[in-house]
């Protein structure tokens, strides 16, 4: 089991959507209720995990009285969490959405970029506002960008034979 995978069964989804968005804006302070609207977990809950780590040294506090900012400490402990929840955006994406309906397989086209990637989905009757709600989601997470096109077995086929979209590909 991959070592990622093994933090979250261990710990609370709500740590760890924090500690990875976190982790994946290091060069950015956020507000308590910023931090609560980007995760989408309650403002008391942010502020008491918040606190709880800012205590264990994994996150860093400064700011004046009210006006506090967040942002992920930069130390050993925080690197080896890092390393342990290290989950790419991409990978998150293609996880969740195979279980949107009508999706047979998902390909990168092309080399992704450090905040973004071209997908191509295939499948019959792809639900495609499931697929822009997830994209959202991983939007709002890892300030990744994702484009995508949709296409049938039939037509994916078809413009692979005619050398339309011809970059390097990669079945996820």
């Amino acid at each position: 089991m991959e070592k990622g995978l093994v933090l979250k069964q261990l710990f609370d989804d709500k740590i760890i959507s924090l500690l990875e968005f976190l982790f994946s804006n290091k060069d950015s302070a956020f507000y308590l209720r910023e931090l609560s609207q980007k995760t989408g977990i309650s403002v008391a809950t942010t502020y008491r995990i918040l606190n709880r780590l800012a205590s264990l040294g994994i996150v860093k506090v400064s700011g004046y009285k009210r006006f506090k900012f967040y942002r992920a400490a930069s130390n050993e402990i925080t690197e080896f969490l890092e390393a342990m929840l290290k989950t790419s955006p991409i990978d998150e994406f293609v996880k969740k959405a195979k279980q949107i309906t009508g999706i047979s397989s998902i390909v990168l086209y092309g080399n992704p970029k450090p905040k973004k990637a071209n997908l191509f989905i295939i499948g019959e009757d792809v639900d495609r506002a499931a697929v822009d709600r997830l994209i959202k989601d991983i939007e709002k997470l890892y300030g990744f960008t994702i484009q995508y096109l949709v296409f049938n077995k039939e037509q994916y086929q078809q413009m692979s034979e005619m050398g339309i979209y011809s970059q390097q590909k990669r079945t996820l």
